[in-house]
């Protein structure tokens, strides 16, 4: 390093203003496609209405629109909120002073949406907007393309117009917003090869679907409503939106509720709720029991931000036998600095946050990592023991050995399914299992009759073994309590008894561990363990 003596003889200003219509462009293109582009656009609406939902004369309706062109798609997203009461403020990339609420932290929200649908030459956008002021003086005020900050000659500054009337604004105040989108960017709504061949109403369908999956929380929990209008040859369709929520596999849901907690920026409310998921035919993309939808669905204030995190959380690839797993987790607060930062395109979080670390390592000692298998060849027999002990339970039991025949021909029936895709035949069972067809038929018949699960199958002078400690993942990395079972149970119990059983029996801590880690005597850790066992031996 040069530690000599510097004098400086001169000076001179970098010019490094970026132009207008260049910084504008090269904020287009960051999504990774149309359906994150559009939600966008509805982040602004949705923000203002929640901000200020207290107000009786605004409606509490975003409308989108979606009129077929041809070879571009003409985008419209309508709101009865207060209007845009800054419009210098809203149109100024990363400017902030218009912020409400976490939707729109970044002021990037608009302007990105806008240079993503076209930010060339060609560039059609309009904007219409009426607060209480302008509705007093019967006028709205407009703003149309192209985008311009004024900072080259050729770079006009925008101009905001002021007009009589209402300017088609539905309500009496509000926002309306227009944009044309070539239609091979729009295209870009389905995540497929096939998108180019598919039809406008095809196109939309995907477009409904991400609205529903995105604002979830929002429709479910807020008062706010979304309605799609779908324009085509001078026809409309209205699809008014209803919250896109998983199906939940009975038994197998634990809800917290609402948790107090501080990721290390203020207080917020954590709502976490895990389970199993049934696949859904009717979605296209979201809940549809594969690697990418399953782990851990991660929203702020209802809105969906990022899902996955998977091996974040655990620290491990999800397995297909994992796919059905899913943990929901709602930020709750108005508050951007108790949150994790996210991305300015809102698809996920910001990796190397603190905020986000303390929320991975909170849902790690919330939520147990899923078993492999754990609605496989483990749930299956103990369903269909189950069933068949409660609809017969004076039915003749099947000897040891057949038993262990059975659980072999289901392992490798188990094990084709994957291989296969489809149900395998009682020949290929008996193929991969070595044994004779007519012994495959009679073991696999057999796992239908009844046993009970606490029937003891060995002992030696100690602890016996019973049925229930038989039936688990044959690759024994968890114990069958963090299978169906376990989640059957403790979806009846306290929340402080769920987090002892789980402390003790997922994670197995000790007594004394567990009542320091929770804040309470070993005595009392006993007692309440003492009365979640009770719980579970009366339900198994």
């Amino acid at each position: 390093m040069n530690n000599e003596k510097k004098t400086p003889i001169g000076e001179a200003i970098i010019q490094n203003n970026p132009t207008g219509y260049g910084l504008f462009a090269g904020i287009g293109d960051n999504f990774n496609s149309m359906g994150q582009v559009i939600c966008e656009l509805a982040d602004d609406a949705i923000s203002n209405l929640r901000a200020n939902c207290s107000d009786p004369d605004l409606s509490m309706t975003v409308v989108l629109s979606f009129e077929n062109l041809g070879d571009a798609v003409r985008i419209g997203v309508v709101d009865g909120g207060t209007g845009i009461s800054d419009l210098n403020s809203a149109l100024t990339i990363a400017c902030r002073d218009g912020v409400q609420t976490p939707l729109n932290e970044h002021g990037f929200g608009l302007k990105h949406a806008l240079a993503s649908c076209d930010s060339g030459p060609t560039q059609e956008w309009v904007i219409r907007t009426r607060t209480k002021k302008d509705a007093q003086k019967n006028r709205y005020r407009e703003v149309t393309a192209p985008y311009s900050m004024g900072t080259s000659e050729n770079d006009k500054p925008m101009k905001v117009r002021f007009y009589s009337g209402t300017g088609g604004l539905p309500h009496r105040t509000g926002t309306a917003i227009s944009v044309r989108c070539p239609m091979v960017k729009f295209r870009t709504v389905k995540p497929d090869r096939k998108a180019a061949s598919s039809d406008f109403h095809s196109l939309v369908r995907y477009v409904i679907e991400e609205l529903r999956y995105v604002y979830a929380g929002v429709l479910a929990d807020t008062g706010i409503t979304m309605e799609v209008v779908e324009i085509s040859d001078g026809v409309e369709k209205h699809h008014v939106l209803t919250p896109l929520l998983p199906a939940w596999e009975d038994g197998t849901v634990t809800d917290y509720g609402d948790v107090p907690c501080d990721l290390g920026g203020g207080p917020l409310t954590i709502r976490c709720k895990y389970g199993n998921i049934l696949p859904t035919k009717a979605n296209a993309v979201y809940y549809k029991c594969n690697m990418s939808s399953s782990g851990v669905e991660l929203r702020i204030n209802g809105r969906a931000i990022e899902h996955g995190l998977f091996d974040r959380v655990w620290g491990e690839a999800v397995h297909p036998s994992q796919n059905r797993f899913l943990v929901q987790v709602d930020l709750i607060t108005d508050n951007s600095a108790a949150l994790p930062a996210t991305k300015n395109t809102k698809t996920s979080f910001c990796e190397a946050d603190p905020r986000l670390k303390n929320l991975l390592s909170w849902i790690a000692s919330y939520v147990p990592a899923p078993a492999k298998d754990v609605d496989t060849l483990e749930a299956r027999y103990i369903r269909e023991l189950t069933a068949k002990r409660e609809s017969d339970p004076n039915a003749l039991r099947v000897s040891r050995s057949l038993r262990d025949t059975a659980y072999r021909a289901m392992q490798s029936r188990e094990e084709l399914e994957k291989q296969l895709g489809r149900e395998p035949t009682v020949d290929e069972i008996a193929r991969k299992t070595g044994l004779s067809r007519r012994e495959v038929s009679a073991a696999l018949e057999s796992v239908v009759e009844p046993l009970s699960l606490e029937e003891p199958v060995y002992a030696d002078g100690g602890d016996a073994v019973y049925v229930i400690d038989q039936v688990r993942d044959p690759d024994g990395e968890d114990s069958w309590i963090s299978g169906l079972q376990f989640r059957q149970t403790v979806a009846g119990l306290t929340p402080r008894e769920k987090r002892i059983m789980e402390l003790r029996y997922l994670k197995g801590k000790t007594q004394m561990e567990v009542a320091r880690e929770i804040g309470i005597s070993q005595a009392q850790v006993s007692r309440l363990e003492k009365a979640a066992l009770e719980q579970f031996h009366q339900m198994t």
